[in-house]
């Protein structure tokens, strides 16, 4: 985990950002010029991440959305990690139960920085293979990170103090639909950002 941080610190520091932005792919919600893709969920993802990738110090890739597509959700949740992750940490949204799932978000498959679990007693297993983790939850009772759902951010427990990732949840990844879609989705994590900066 203290790899993990260090290099959440050094991100969000060159980023000068705790912002991070929860990618939640939803055909029907998309903007039409989006859904018009063959296969939308790419462009969605890369619209995004053009739209934001010096703004943000993480993308969160909602595990469950991109398998409602099946396969076609699967490659292009594979294809989005790597474009995601030459700015900024990608993290993994299940939350998953058991250890199997952390070959699957390992370096062989879709090589993720960190990963949500539902029970602290699975973290090993994830950490094994070098992955950050946050249970999705309180943080009683374990030393790792978490997921706040409630006030949508992450918190990382670290040497040099607490890191947090306040992401922007479906709210602002939806709240302009039409063709301006990528300058207000930019606007709105601009406006996020300097919220979490000033506090």
């Amino acid at each position: 985990m203290d790899n993990f941080a260090e290099r959440l610190r050094n991100i969000q520091t060159r980023v000068n950002s705790s912002v991070g932005v929860f990618i939640t792919p939803y055909l029907n919600q998309m903007p039409l010029l989006i859904q018009a893709y063959d296969e939308p969920f790419m462009p969605f993802g890369k619209t995004i991440i053009d739209a934001t990738h010096d703004l943000v110090c993480a993308y969160i890739f909602d595990f469950s959305a991109y398998m409602a597509l099946g396969a076609a959700g699967a490659i292009a949740l594979e294809r989005t990690i790597p474009y995601a992750s030459d700015t900024a940490l990608t993290i993994l949204h299940g939350p998953f139960v058991g250890q199997g799932y952390a070959a699957m978000a390992g370096r062989n498959a879709f090589n993720v920085d960190a990963v949500t679990l539902l029970n602290a007693a699975d973290a090993e297993g994830y950490l094994e293979q070098d992955l950050g983790v946050f249970i999705d939850g309180t943080a009683e009772q374990h030393p790792y990170g978490y997921l706040d759902s409630a006030n949508q951010r992450f918190v990382l427990p670290a040497a040099q103090g607490n890191l947090t990732i306040d992401f922007a949840g479906e709210d602002i990844l939806y709240a302009d639909c039409t063709q301006h879609f990528a300058t207000s989705l930019r606007h709105n994590i601009k406006h996020l950002r300097a919220s979490k900066t000033a506090r």
